[in-house]
């Protein structure tokens, strides 16, 4: 997987404390923080979240290798309709209600924003990674992933993954949203990535900010500065759905990096952040880094 570690820049030592946002942006309007329990230590937050960030990743890698993402009928060199994720969820939702092998509960989300067409993926490597993957009966095997147009409004992106969860079967169902079409393509399970989604809680477009704010805010701390340094290749918007062990309260991720989405090896840079997605409170701002790619 090109896209680094969101650990990667290291561990920070003394993250935000909730109650702030780096830029002081308060919550949009009309969303109310949702209520969560006593706030665990920021350390182990900040921990759990980048595990569950991870995975989300690490199932995402296993499909890109697995051909589910490879270039469509579009050809190359196309570009998506970006769209937040307020209006990719709801599509997403139920698209999972009427899938096979339910009942099945949307805990997780990633905006993927690549510069260009991903290009096209080694079949041979089908259950990579421990994972095995079970298409969905007559949906389609490959899915290609657009770039999202530069100049597009930050925390929208031409492709939405949503993982849908089978706590009683340990699996994840893999659902994509592009130009507002939702579609469910298959089921990954099989490997310790998946578990990490079984704890986690429903996430809907009720009671979180929505990715253009916290992107906003991002941009305003760094990562705004790192698009004008830089030759970005990948932006990853992740949401985290709720756990007891951030107390109850679901996780935004973002990350920018140079690294290409399909590429391994070679040196890239990157700036990833965590918050609170009901309040927008830092759970650590925005760090940068580099090292390897893969």
């Amino acid at each position: 997987m090109a896209t680094p570690n969101p650990g990667a820049a290291g561990t920070p030592t003394n993250p935000t404390p909730p109650g702030t946002i780096g830029s002081g942006t308060p919550p949009a309007p009309g969303v109310a923080p949702s209520p969560v329990g006593p706030p665990p230590s920021r350390r182990k937050t900040w921990t759990v979240v980048v595990a569950a960030a991870v995975a989300v990743i690490v199932v995402v890698a296993v499909l890109a290798l697995a051909g589910v993402f490879s270039p469509g009928s579009s050809g190359s060199g196309s570009t998506g309709t970006p769209a937040p994720f307020s209006s990719a969820v709801p599509a997403a939702i139920s698209a999972a209600q009427a899938a096979p092998g339910g009942p099945w509960t949307v805990v997780a989300a990633e905006g993927v924003a690549v510069a260009s067409e991903v290009p096209a993926t080694n079949e041979s490597t089908i259950g990579g990674g421990g994972c095995t993957y079970t298409p969905v009966s007559g949906e389609p095997s490959q899915v290609s992933i657009p770039a999202t147009p530069h100049g597009a409004t930050a925390g929208e992106v031409s492709v939405w993954v949503f993982f849908a969860k089978n706590a009683s079967s340990n699996s994840l169902l893999f659902l994509s949203v592009l130009n507002g079409q939702a579609t469910a393509l298959g089921v990954v399970s099989g490997c310790a990535a998946v578990t990490d989604f079984v704890g986690l809680g429903a996430i809907s477009a009720s009671g979180v900010l929505d990715s253009t704010t916290v992107a906003s805010d991002f941009n305003q701390n760094g990562g705004g500065a790192f698009l004008e340094n830089n030759s970005w290749q990948v932006q990853l918007f992740i949401l985290i759905g709720p756990s007891a062990d951030t107390g109850g309260a679901a996780v935004w991720d973002i990350m920018y990096s140079t690294c290409g989405l399909t590429s391994i090896g070679g040196a890239g840079a990157w700036i990833s952040g965590f918050y609170y997605a009901s309040s927008g409170s830092a759970v650590t701002p925005p760090v940068p880094g580099s090292g390897t790619c893969g």
